[in-house]
């Protein structure tokens, strides 16, 4: 087992999640389950959600070790690299511990909610693209107890957000970076679950996140966020 997919383990029991090893397409729905919640096969924001999966990733994945939402004990790096567009990321957590997170975002967004998944990276998990798929899909399988809740509220029928595994991305890793390893260019392919929100009230919101994998390890992440639409 190299680097990577040794931390793909913390990874996925700490920011991803998965129920089976089957992938499949989202289902459409004659209504949304989800009001609040962009349905599985709706194109938020002109992407659709296999593209913000590779997108959460690549966020997450390029930021340094020193200031990773992924390490977050409290909210202090919940703005960093945020691309300032119409999706605001929220992080999991790694710190073993339920994390609870307080943040001020601007009105007017949505916010990427993303409790589970696996990343698998070219040549280093496997060679070829049929290789990485196999590998994202084995990442998933040992992942469970997928769950989350926007304002109290529990979304219904989860595993229909959980996506395609995406085509083959790049990312850049810094000489500080999640992985340990070697920064560079490297290439890769994700799966997992991705929920994207409608615009936030201006307001208070609670925003909570669970995913679990054999041991047991526990990830279990709250965001406690403030839309303000003062500065």
């Amino acid at each position: 087992m190299g680097t990577a997919r040794s931390f793909n383990r913390i990874l996925r029991a700490c920011l991803f999640v998965v129920a089976s090893v089957t992938l499949y397409a989202p289902s459409a729905f004659a209504q949304n389950q989800n009001p609040g919640i962009r349905p599985p096969s709706s194109n938020p924001y002109g992407v659709s959600y296999v593209g913000w999966t590779a997108a959460w990733f690549q966020w997450l994945i390029q930021i340094p070790l020193s200031r990773n939402p992924l390490l977050d004990p409290d909210g202090r790096f919940c703005q960093v690299d945020q691309t300032g567009g119409q999706v605001f990321f929220l992080g999991h957590t790694a710190l073993g511990a339920p994390t609870v997170r307080a943040c001020t975002i601007s009105p007017g967004l949505s916010v990427q909610i993303f409790p589970g998944g696996s990343l698998c990276i070219l040549h280093l998990d496997a060679d070829t693209e049929d290789g990485l798929q196999q590998c994202v899909e084995e990442g998933l399988a040992s992942i469970a107890a997928v769950s989350a809740d926007v304002d109290g509220v529990p979304v219904q029928n989860i595993d229909s957000y959980l996506t395609e595994v995406t085509p083959l991305f790049s990312f850049t890793l810094t000489a500080d970076n999640l992985l340990g390893l070697p920064p560079g260019e490297y290439q890769g392919r994700v799966g997992g679950w991705t929920l994207v929100t409608t615009p936030l009230s201006s307001g208070q919101h609670v925003i909570h996140f669970h995913d679990e994998l054999p041991g047991p390890t526990v990830a279990d992440t709250t965001y406690v966020l403030t839309v303000s639409t003062h500065d």
